[in-house]
């Protein structure tokens, strides 16, 4: 993506030059065709993709341009993708050859005796007003042209989080400048079709196997009905037992004899009031403990310290609040005008780092001070990590760069082999090495003087949605959009490739121990593997619908998941369901583990973020922001 795209006749080409360099000096990224290259299809292929990734079309108006057919091409698409177009008089025109489209627009004056410096400095101004909606608005016309020429692939439709944002940017700015085209209106309905599509099948599958399951069951209940008579009772009469020593326990024996009972035609009077109330006294202690609340913003990050001893949230509306885990609020600041898209503390737990869609990276105290603020990247960081020894920070931008900087924001590395938007970065253990994925289908491993090391494909040059190294360092995990799980070794050879999803891996992550791997997908599961590519166990998900997140617990004996049915559940390694947290009104996005496993945070578009306590699944609420928690 750059931020502007200039069109001109070669007659301008050295003002043209001079007016490039000078944009570029305010570290803005311009596209313009210098090469004098015969007009064949290839070289418009070219001229509409820079069309196309440009949040602005620049027309340097003069004699030769308001003539040249060429032109007039580049205008009459740059109105069809529906561009900001900013009009530049370089020299007197007649008006009458002046495109209808340029004529109606403020013209900036950069004729001979105008002060160029004045002029440049507006046109500065003129290409970052409201940068927000006009990235994005390229940002989505790139996916959906791609998806055009792709032959409409399902596995570049928007999903989840990507598909819910574009929504949201249609229907609050649909009378904004600049305007989204059909094709970008289609993009996202069908984006919306898709999801809805899945998720009637997920449904489908899973209410056929319940009426499988129940005829199997009727057809059996003669012969186990007695046993499971027995089976209720002991159930009920160990959640009792341990109701005072496990509580977690106690209540999963309860819900294990209601679900019994449940399963129970004619159960005698005596039997039911006894289960029923062991549940009510078990399920009385499963309670609110507080909230946490922040009027109006809807949360994009949740995050423990170190030391467990602290969260951070973020928002939408770029507002950064650091709480303990009573619940109070310990320092609230403005981090960024715009969605806080990655946001994280270093690994001493002293300071914290955000970054967002305005590009722009900040260093934090735990006062809620300003240690360092500086430009990262032209759009927005989809990433930002601080390396093991808390000394230096990674960013992975839209620009199709990631970057490494000392902690005063002073650039150390930039790494570019990427064609497309990079999505995440991530230091290995020692801090050695850094692990990038992107929009153009590949992860990249590096080191960090810049060298790549290896380039790791996605099936296809399909999106590589997650990159992870393992915790002890030696391995790599790659998943993509074409429902292929990877794993590699740091020479960037594929140690297996993994089966089983039916849709687009959206995460992957390792065991604590290295030894295992979950993977959640678009197909509503859960998957466990270990490293021959074996899976361990399968989960069911979230009530047919997407899960948007996966974490292991610290000591690697659970999972905790959440999804877009605003729920969040806790497995055993088996496939059980331990337990499910229920409360959020919408998707829930983020989910992580306290340091000591006694805690899991969640928080998604509802507005608020929870603090569960595991031992009882009390919660404690932060409620609200004044947007959106995704990360």
């Amino acid at each position: 993506m750059s931020d502007g795209f200039i069109s001109y006749s070669r007659k301008d080409k050295e003002f043209v030059r001079k007016l490039h360099d000078a944009l570029e000096q305010a570290d803005l990224s311009i596209w313009a065709d210098w090469q004098d290259i015969p007009l064949t299809a290839d070289w418009w292929q070219e001229i509409q993709t820079g069309i196309e990734s440009a949040n602005n079309f620049i027309a340097i108006i003069s004699p030769d341009y308001v003539t040249s057919e060429v032109v007039k091409d580049e205008i009459e698409y740059a109105v069809r993708c529906n561009k900001r177009l900013i009009p530049i008089l370089h020299r007197e025109s007649d008006a009458n050859r002046i495109h209808s489209a340029l004529k109606k627009i403020n013209w900036i004056f950069f004729r001979e005796g105008d002060d160029f410096e004045k002029a440049v400095r507006s046109l500065i101004q003129s290409i970052n007003t409201d940068l927000e909606h006009v990235s994005e608005h390229t940002r989505l016309l790139e996916n959906a042209v791609r998806w055009q020429q792709k032959g409409r692939d399902d596995s570049l439709l928007l999903y989840g989080r990507a598909l819910e944002e574009a929504e949201q940017r249609l229907t609050f700015n649909s009378n904004k400048e600049p305007l989204y085209t059909a094709l970008q209106k289609e993009y996202i309905n069908v984006s919306r079709a898709a999801k809805q599509r899945r998720q009637r099948i997920m449904l489908f599958a899973t209410t056929t196997g319940l009426i499988i399951s129940t005829g199997l069951a009727l057809f059996a209940a003669a012969q186990w009905r007695q046993a499971e008579v027995g089976r209720v009772q002991a159930l009920s009469a160990a959640s009792k037992a341990t109701l005072n020593s496990s509580e977690l326990e106690a209540l999963l024996e309860a819900l294990q004899s209601g679900r019994r009972l449940n399963r129970l035609a004619g159960t005698n009077e005596a039997l039911t009031s006894e289960i029923v109330g062991t549940l009510q006294k078990v399920v009385y202690q499963v309670r609110e403990q507080n909230r946490l609340e922040m009027q109006g913003d809807r949360f994009s990050c949740v995050s423990f310290s170190p030391d467990g001893t602290t969260i951070v949230t973020a928002g939408e509306r770029g507002q950064v609040y650091l709480w303990n885990l009573q619940g109070d609020r310990l320092a609230e600041f403005q981090a960024n005008p715009g969605w806080i898209r990655s946001v994280s503390f270093s690994p001493n737990g002293e300071k914290i780092v955000t970054a967002g869609a305005n590009g722009v990276v900040s260093v934090w105290n735990l006062q809620g001070d300003r240690l360092s603020q500086f430009q990262a990247h032209r759009g927005t960081i989809w990433s930002v990590r601080f390396s093991p020894d808390a000394e230096q920070l990674a960013t992975a931008g839209e620009d199709g760069t990631a970057r490494l900087w000392d902690l005063q924001g002073n650039p150390i590395t930039e790494f570019r082999e990427h064609q497309a938007p990079v999505k995440s970065i991530a230091f290995s253990p020692d801090g050695q090495l850094l692990l990038t994925a992107g929009f153009d289908g590949t992860a990249r491993l590096w080191n960090l003087a810049g060298r790549q090391i290896a380039e790791l494909p996605g099936h296809h040059n399909d999106v590589v949605w997650s990159a992870n190294f393992s915790p002890d360092g030696q391995q790599i995990a790659t998943a993509d959009s074409s429902r292929h799980l990877r794993l590699w070794d740091l020479q960037g050879n594929q140690l297996v490739e993994f089966p089983g999803h039916l849709g687009p891996v959206r995460y992957v992550s390792f065991s604590p121990n290295s030894q295992q791997l979950v993977t959640s997908g678009e197909d509503g599961t859960l998957r466990l593997w270990d490293l021959e590519g074996n899976q361990l166990s399968s989960m069911p998900g979230h009530d047919a619908s997407w899960i948007t997140n996966v974490t292991f617990s610290p000591d690697g004996n659970y999972l905790a998941s959440v999804g877009e049915n605003g729920s969040a559940n806790i497995w055993g390694l088996t496939g059980k369901e331990i337990a499910k947290l229920e409360g959020h009104q919408d998707w829930l996005w983020s989910v992580s583990f306290s340091p000591d496993g006694n805690y899991l945070a969640t928080a998604g578009i509802d507005r608020t973020a929870r603090l569960w306590k595991l031992e009882d699944h009390s919660f404690v609420e932060f409620d609200r922001h004044s947007s959106t928690i995704l990360t």
